[in-house]
C-alpha cells in the first residue's frame, strides 16, 4: 500500500527523474530542508525577500519553462503561487535566471503522491499534475497535446 511512504522530497525527485527522461532541462530544484532552490523575486517588489518564491522544480524544454511545486498534500498557497507565476508576475525573474535561452512559455505544475485524493477545481488552471506512486506515476495534461 502507498499510502504515507511517498513525502515531498521522494514526489520532487520522481518530478526531475520524469522531466529528464523527457528531454528537459532542470534549472534548479529545491528540496524540503536543503535550500537548494533559486529564487524568483516578482516584479516590481522592493524588498529582498517579499513576493519571492522558490519553485520544487525549474525545468525548461524547447522554449517553454516549467516551474512545478511538489507536495504531500494540496496547498491553496502554493496553487496561489503558481497562478502569479502563470499571470507574469515573475516573468523578468524567470527571465535573468534562464540567460541567453529562448524562453516563449510558462507552464506550472503540481504533483501529489498518487493516492491523493485531488478534484477537477484543484488543478483546472494547470497545465500538469503530476500523481506519483512508488514504482508508477500519472501525469494529467491540461492541453491537448498529451505531451511532456
Amino acid at each position: 500500500m502507498e499510502r504515507g511512504l511517498i513525502n515531498e522530497e521522494a514526489v520532487t525527485r520522481r518530478v526531475i527523474r520524469i522531466l529528464k527522461e523527457n528531454g528537459w532541462i532542470i534549472v534548479s530544484f529545491d528540496l524540503p530542508q536543503m535550500g537548494t532552490g533559486i529564487v524568483l523575486h516578482k516584479s516590481g517588489t522592493a524588498q529582498k525577500n517579499k513576493g519571492s518564491i522558490i519553485p520544487d522544480v525549474f525545468a525548461y524544454k524547447n522554449g517553454a519553462v516549467l516551474l512545478c511545486e511538489a507536495k504531500s498534500f494540496f496547498s491553496e498557497e502554493d496553487l496561489n503561487k503558481l497562478m502569479e507565476i502563470k499571470q507574469g508576475y515573475y516573468d523578468a525573474s524567470i527571465s535573468r535566471r534562464l540567460r541567453k535561452l529562448k524562453w516563449e512559455k510558462t507552464l506550472i505544475g503540481i504533483a501529489y503522491p498518487k493516492y491523493k485524493v485531488i478534484g477537477n477545481e484543484d488543478y483546472k488552471d494547470l497545465d500538469y499534475v503530476f500523481l506519483i506512486g512508488n514504482n508508477n506515476h500519472e501525469i494529467i495534461y491540461r492541453d491537448n497535446k498529451k505531451t511532456i
